[in-house]
């Protein structure tokens, strides 16, 4: 077995975008993450240990604490499930529902210019995952959903099922990116104009413990028939570096709820 925590499943560049599948090699469970494609060579290799001051002092008979995990690119939970890290009343990312999602094997679909690409996470509780992610060549964007099928014989009752999820961010440094990373948003309400917000991730909360323990989450959105209210349905990622920048936008509009979550999962 590979001494590696995490290896490359695959990786496509779809347009000027680059998207990589990460496999957490001994827990198979499969994260997803963007970058430019020009940007590839500011690619920086993730510290794979915390070593902050605080970690340093703890007894030596303690773990080593993991400074990243893989994320889980479906992100679900079943009534019954339990949350992790003090999630409870924040969100219900990465719950025990998600955490036995493995890999359970890709596949790539053409279609004249559309590409599809499906990567099925299985559960032994007699559950599955289908995260489609569709890109037509020319376009500026792409688009994905996630399904959940239920292979089994007793009855499962959905409480979050999330559309997407992205991690990784940042992938241009090695640390946590302290004072880099902002989250651009824009609050309005229904028939006016949006007003910019721009906030770093210490601003919002969502900077991790010393302990690198517990989850941090800011979630937002709106509730109802209107496509805009309190926020447009606009989030955007931005990396400050020296020279460059990195970004990660999903946008869309419909006319029903959506509830996106900027969290760190500490």
């Amino acid at each position: 077995m590979s001494a590696e925590y995490a290896v490359t499943l695959s990786k496509f560049q779809l347009g000027d975008m680059s998207v990589e599948y990460i496999l957490a090699v001994e827990s198979q469970i499969v994260g997803l993450r963007l970058y430019p494609a020009s940007m590839v060579g500011e690619l920086s290799a993730r510290r794979e240990l915390s070593q902050t001051f605080e970690v340093l002092l703890q007894p030596k008979s303690n773990p080593p604490m993991r400074a990243w995990q893989v994320e889980s690119l479906a992100q679900v939970k079943l009534i019954g499930d339990a949350v992790s890290g003090y999630a409870q009343g924040s969100t219900m990312r990465n719950s025990e529902t998600v955490l036995s999602l493995c890999y359970a094997g890709q596949e790539i679909l053409r279609d004249g210019t559309q590409i599809e690409i499906v990567t099925t996470l299985r559960s032994e509780r007699g559950y599955a995952c289908e995260h489609h992610l569709i890109y037509r060549e020319g376009d500026e964007s792409f688009t994905v959903r996630t399904d959940f099928r239920n292979e089994g014989t007793v009855p499962l009752t959905l409480e979050m099922l999330s559309s997407f999820s992205l991690s990784g961010l940042t992938p241009f440094a090695e640390d946590d990116a302290p004072n880099r990373l902002f989250l651009h948003r824009f609050r309005s309400h229904w028939s006016a104009e949006g007003r910019h917000h721009r906030e770093s991730v210490e601003d919002l909360g969502l900077e991790r413990s010393w302990s690198t323990h517990a989850i941090r989450a800011d979630r937002f959105g709106q509730v109802g028939s209107m496509p805009v209210r309190d926020y447009f349905p606009l989030l955007a990622w931005r990396t400050a570096l020296p020279g460059s920048s990195g970004a990660r936008n999903w946008h869309g509009l419909a006319p029903g709820k959506w509830r996106p979550t900027a969290a760190m999962r500490i």
